[in-house]
């Protein structure tokens, strides 16, 4: 290591009652060092903010889709974006607090999840006619009985309505 613009700067050490002095060169190249060093760490936090701001229009996205195919009579009970979210709240944690090896790995896990959940959602098949009636099969029967109700009301009304007259 060069030592261009060098300063000793002697350092005071106190350990219970003994004092050692001990003399340490400290250069302006170390700095710069640091100065670039800290450059590239900010650099690479812009980067890791544009991603996550991608995988955060992409959830978006991906959400409106979901909805977009539960709407026209799809199956997408299988498919969760929560971990996908789960993931982008990490790497959103680790951006902020500077982390840059735990939001590079968020945001990997993120793009993953994507790319999982858009297979899903691309492979959803319509619900069929009969799968929608088992399952509103509650629905129709009450519908049903209550219909029976009425006519046996009905019935009971005009038997009773004969038996007066």
């Amino acid at each position: 290591m060069s030592t261009k613009n060098s300063e000793n700067i002697t350092l005071t050490i106190k350990i219970n009652s003994e004092t050692f002095y001990k003399n340490v060169s400290v250069s302006q190249e170390s700095s710069n060092q640091e100065h670039q060093q800290n450059e590239e760490k900010k650099a690479k936090l812009e980067n890791l903010t544009i991603e996550l701001n991608n995988i955060k229009e992409k959830n978006n996205l991906i959400e409106q889709e979901i909805i977009d195919k539960k709407n026209k009579g799809y199956d997408v009970s299988q498919v969760s974006t929560s971990d996908l979210k789960r993931y982008t709240r990490d790497a959103q944690e680790a951006v902020l607090a500077s982390d840059i090896q735990g939001a590079e790995l968020n945001i990997i896990l993120a793009n993953l999840e994507y790319n999982d959940l858009k297979s899903l959602v691309d492979n959803t098949k319509k619900i069929s006619i009969i799968t929608r009636i088992k399952d509103n099969a509650v629905f129709f029967s009450a519908i049903a009985g209550s219909i029976l109700t009425f006519f046996a009301l009905y019935e009971l009304m005009k038997n009773k309505r004969q038996r007066i007259a």
